[in-house]
């Protein structure tokens, strides 16, 4: 799952690169160079930009999202390895390919060291730029993945306990900074224990899952998130979202579970606060879900 809560490509189980959805921009002060690079990478299946100069990479850089900056390591100027130091430093995802006509003068140590993802020797081939590039997407789209399953719930596919504060001290500071409200949302499932020792783990598995999927659809994608908080707790995190708003998008969600899944859950709601930590908000949250819970089984 990915911030927009959306599925994405497995890594892991396929070795088809999409070349469409990279954008690649090539660096050299010669013009003849730049025009060979860009009819490679169209006939691989790139799309690209070309540009003669450090200064002149920094400002496309900062204007649209590349995948790939291909640089020369002799530019007048800055050189080609102080360009990928100072991109590395300002994206640490950006691959960064070097080449240099000059190979005994540079060695693959020093470009690698610089920050470079890899080194190639002019001229070359398109054959070799595509493996070069094709080698990067491939270990880059390994390291996203790698992150992803870090932060991601196995079973329901909502985030994990350890994103949670994370991602809640994240929005905490946003919102604080941005002057908007930030609401947390706590659920935890009434009777799960019975449900699990009367129907099995496996039932008690599925409902996990069903919940995690419900969440997931009911949320709004790309600004609100959704978490696995414990066993048979759940935590969603309402972005600019207060009050009766926030009260009444909670209480949605909780009726669907009922609807849906046949299964109720005790609600805490926890609106940010001047001064607030994540520590407090999410006890004001736990406070007032296990108020409900009490309230609930009074009422049974």
């Amino acid at each position: 799952m990915n911030e927009n809560g959306s599925a994405e490509k497995n890594p892991f189980q396929q070795n088809k690169v999409d070349y469409a959805d990279e954008l690649v921009l090539i660096v050299d002060d010669e013009v003849e160079l730049r025009e060979i690079v860009t009819v490679m990478l169209d006939i691989i299946g790139f799309k690209s930009k070309s540009v003669n100069s450090a200064s002149e990479c920094f400002k496309e850089v900062a204007r649209r999202d590349y995948s790939f900056v291909i640089t020369d390591i002799s530019m007048p100027g800055m050189d080609g390895l102080d360009l990928i130091r100072n991109l590395r430093k300002q994206r640490a995802e950006l691959g960064l390919i070097a080449m240099t006509g000059y190979a005994k003068e540079y060695s693959y140590v020093d470009v690698i060291n610089a920050g470079a993802n890899d080194f190639i020797n002019k001229p070359f081939a398109a054959e070799e730029l595509e493996a070069k590039l094709r080698r990067a997407i491939l270990e880059r789209n390994m390291r996203r993945e790698l992150s992803r399953l870090s932060i991601t719930d196995p079973l329901t596919g909502l985030y994990n306990h350890r994103h949670f504060f994370s991602k809640l001290r994240e929005e905490i500071a946003r919102a604080q900074r941005q002057k908007h409200p930030l609401t947390l949302v706590l659920l935890d499932l009434d009777d799960f224990k019975i449900y699990n020792d009367t129907k099995g783990h496996l039932a008690g598995d599925r409902l996990l899952e069903g919940v995690g999927a419900l969440i997931n659809t009911r949320i709004r994608q790309g600004v609100d998130s959704g978490y696995r908080y414990g066993g048979d707790e759940f935590a969603v995190l309402l972005v600019e979202l207060g009050g009766e708003r926030a009260i009444s998008a909670a209480k949605r969600l909780a009726d669907a579970m009922a609807s849906e899944l046949g299964v109720t859950a005790s609600l805490g709601v926890g609106f940010l606060a001047e001064g607030m930590s994540a520590e407090d908000l999410v006890a004001l949250a736990d406070e007032k879900m296990y108020a409900d819970k009490r309230e609930r089984r009074v009422g049974r």
